[in-house]
């Protein structure tokens, strides 16, 4: 590859090593990852990039569902390949090994991301990136806003309206509480227990991990509690809100990570109308398994 740069990204615990070409002018100030920049040693997933012709095989979508930002991901006897789609036509073409340990991003020459001074993992790639490899290690990407008080994280976690944005504007009403993140949090199992880390995808960005202590998956609706989901319950919860994965051994590695933390951490369905009163009620979560929460009910 000649002469290049190396630069490291970690993100939820996982270590990426990006080598980039001189003839690639990116910039990593103005990502939102550049606040998670750290010397790459020891990667758990080492990246090059390149300039080049991307894989043009498949006929461009160029429909309104096409019109977006999108991601096509093939797996291979050896390995994947991730395509990024940005209206209609390739911008981006990824290939991993099948451990998704080593892989080459290739930045199409004739798209507007070789000419800008552009991230060349920018989302959605990334995201993609770090769902598989961290579902490997032991750790889930979960759509969630993250509330830390007095350094114990809890997680509200729902699909898109269920109201983990009005949660988050909400957290100044929570003495001493701070933001860790209102969109997408990275759990990371630790020890005999899990700790919450911010992301990228989410504001207000890079503010430090910290233990988890309690699961809220939340919904709108006219009245508020909570009540503690059994072990199989709060598995099968859990798994409603995190997006399928393209990759088996992810999927099996995800699968075991959410058995693994509705075991060791109380997990709850929340129904709200007032955001900062369920905030309250879900501090108040006692540190015990979720079937001794059901059973004291």
């Amino acid at each position: 590859m000649g002469r290049t740069r190396l630069v490291g990204v970690s993100i939820g615990g996982l270590q990426i090593a990006i080598e980039a070409p001189p003839a690639l002018p990116w910039r990593f100030c103005g990502e939102p990852a550049a606040a998670f920049a750290t010397p790459p040693a020891e990667p758990d997933l080492h990246l090059g990039v390149c300039v080049g012709r991307a894989d043009r095989s498949r006929r461009p979508d160029l429909s309104a569902a096409g019109a977006r930002d999108r991601l096509e991901a093939r797996g291979f006897a050896d390995g994947f390949q991730v395509l990024h789609r940005r209206n209609g036509h390739v911008e981006r073409e990824a290939r991993f090994d099948r451990d998704l340990r080593e892989g080459i991003v290739i930045v199409d020459s004739e798209s507007p991301a070789a000419r800008r001074c552009a991230y060349p993992l920018a989302a959605p790639l990334d995201r993609w990136i770090v769902r598989h490899r961290l579902a490997r290690a032991g750790g889930l990407l979960i759509p969630a806003c993250a509330v830390v008080l007095d350094g114990r994280a809890v997680l509200f976690a729902g699909g898109a309206g269920a109201g983990k944005r009005a949660l988050a504007g909400a957290v100044r009403a929570l003495p001493g509480a701070r933001l860790m993140a209102d969109r997408v949090v990275a759990v990371r199992s630790e020890g005999t227990g899990f700790r919450a880390h911010p992301t990228p995808w989410s504001e207000p960005g890079a503010t430090g991990s910290a233990r988890l202590e309690g699961v809220v998956l939340i919904r709108a609706g006219a009245a508020l509690g909570l009540s503690a989901l059994a072990d199989a319950e709060a598995v099968a919860s859990l798994l409603g809100v995190i997006r399928p994965f393209d990759d088996p051994g992810a999927h099996e590695g995800a699968l075991a990570t959410v058995e693994r933390l509705a075991e060791r951490i109380p997990v709850a369905q929340g129904v709200w109308n007032e955001p900062a009163a369920l905030l309250r009620e879900a501090f108040g979560l006692p540190r015990v398994r979720p079937g001794d929460l059901a059973r004291a009910a």
